[in-house]
């Protein structure tokens, strides 16, 4: 019987050279889709807003985007729960 090994097709992938990276428009391009469409049913809920920044935003447009986000907060020193603008942390 001989030996047959099987391996992976090796793929010239864009952003697999040591100088090479992703094209970040497409990047960009594949948030906002997520954004529109996907986030109906679909979460991100382990990835902080701050997982954005040198991505596909910068600090400023990551913050705002947090920043447009209503959070739930609390308790305050009354023992309430509040809502508040998201930060880069959420």
């Amino acid at each position: 019987a001989e030996d047959l090994e099987l391996h992976p097709p090796k793929n010239p992938w864009s952003h697999s050279g040591w100088f090479d990276s992703f094209d970040h428009a497409s990047i960009r391009r594949g948030y906002e889709v997520y954004k529109q469409v996907c986030a109906a049913c679909h979460s991100m809920r382990f990835i902080a807003y701050r997982n954005l920044v040198g991505v596909s935003h910068t600090e400023e447009e990551a913050k705002a985007e947090a920043e447009e986000q209503l959070i739930l907060d609390g308790p305050d020193d009354t023992g309430n729960m509040f809502k508040r603008p998201g930060k880069l942390s959420d």
